[in-house]
């Protein structure tokens, strides 16, 4: 007798565990389809019986996790799975769940055992911690940014104001040669203070959903090497080559002309103000069926494989690089951007030879039948 209330009460402690622990168990006969189940897995379910459970249990599994946990029943192997379930009422809640399968002595799988566990509120603290820390790197990289950004605008305007005032100094004195190079300088620093505020103005509109993407045909080819003359000054100030390497064959594809420029002329001058003096640029073109793919392949600072990713993120840039030729971090998050509103895909890669390799990759067909 003393033994038997030691059972119960170590069978009402289990039981109590179950419940506060939101943890059930299931049995499933493969010879008669029968099912077993404790009252916290039908509470889990939110169904009234295992009569129940038996009729729609395939179909209480999420849709979009209904492969996995098959593709685990068909494998006959016991394992631990995460899934999504749909409980009665339509509510999506989050299981863990651990098998055990039983065969014959023919090898026939006859039985499947299981515990399952409501992990919903733990996900839902795992989701509200990450969006928490993606929310602090956001904060700190708009701080670098803001930072980087004051520097970047802070440099052309004072080039402005500089040789403006110079100008209004010494115009009744000065030799036209010299008018005409302070008024070079400050074209040239309005220049690169508009295209400052271009990459801010485009990235806005991106995001904004404001952008028309206009796509039509267009040679790949073309468009890169009207961007590699327009560079040709920067890259020659840097005693740097580019070089196609197959210059011959024609890149077709159906795109944004001004995006897909855009993309290439960030890539480029990337390359060009990241590389080694003397060194050479190499651009290359990959096509086949489907896409359509750009490399661009520079010598120069060596990014950490630990920033690939995060290199193409608003405000982020290397650290190899945040402290060397400027920038605000922005040109990459536009570039991709403008591929991902391509239907396409935009990474990086870099060897331990100081090889950087920029790549993007466009469907064939263009923007419409990469979206259906």
């Amino acid at each position: 007798k003393l033994a038997m209330d030691d059972i119960r009460k170590e069978s009402l402690r289990l039981l109590k565990a179950q419940e506060i622990g939101r943890i059930g168990f299931w049995e499933k006969s493969l010879i008669d389809g029968s099912v077993v189940a404790s009252k916290e897995t039908l509470q889990i379910f939110g169904l009234s019986s295992t009569e129940e459970l038996a009729r729609i249990a395939d179909k209480n599994i999420h849709p979009d996790d209904r492969s996995v946990v098959n593709e685990m029943i068909a494998s006959k192997k016991g394992k631990r799975l995460e899934y999504r379930i749909l409980t009665k009422s339509g509510e999506v809640r989050h299981v863990s769940s651990t098998n055990e399968v039983e065969f014959n002595d023919t090898g026939d799988c006859i039985n499947i055992f299981g515990v399952i566990q409501d992990i919903t509120e733990l996900k839902d603290v795992e989701k509200l911690r990450s969006e928490k820390e993606a929310a602090e790197r956001a904060n700190k990289a708009k701080s670098t940014f803001l930072a980087n950004m004051s520097h970047e605008l802070r440099t052309p305007m004072h080039g402005v104001l500089s040789y403006a005032s110079f100008g209004i100094q010494k115009f009744e004195t000065a030799p036209k040669e010299k008018l005409k190079g302070y008024f070079t300088e400050i074209h040239e620093s309005g220049t690169r203070l508009m295209a400052l505020l271009n990459d801010l103005l485009d990235l806005a509109k991106l995001e904004a959903g404001k952008v028309v993407c206009t796509p039509e045909p267009a040679d790949l080819r073309e468009l890169s090497q009207v961007v590699i003359k327009e560079l040709g000054a920067f890259a020659a100030t840097k005693g740097l080559k580019v070089v196609v390497a197959n210059p011959e064959n024609a890149v077709g594809v159906v795109c944004d002309h001004v995006g897909i420029s855009t993309v290439i002329r960030n890539l480029l001058s990337n390359a060009i103000k990241f590389s080694e003096s003397g060194t050479t640029i190499d651009v290359r073109w990959i096509v086949d069926e489907k896409c359509v793919r750009m490399e661009v392949t520079n010598c120069g600072v060596e990014i950490p494989q630990s920033e690939l990713e995060s290199i193409f993120e608003k405000f982020t840039q290397s650290s190899k690089t945040r402290n060397g030729s400027g920038g605000t971090g922005l040109g990459l998050a536009l570039c991709t951007q403008i591929i991902e509103l391509h239907r396409g895909r935009i990474w990086a890669e870099c060897s331990a030879d100081k090889q950087t390799k920029f790549i993007f990759e466009l469907p064939v067909a263009g923007i419409a039948e990469a979206a259906a």
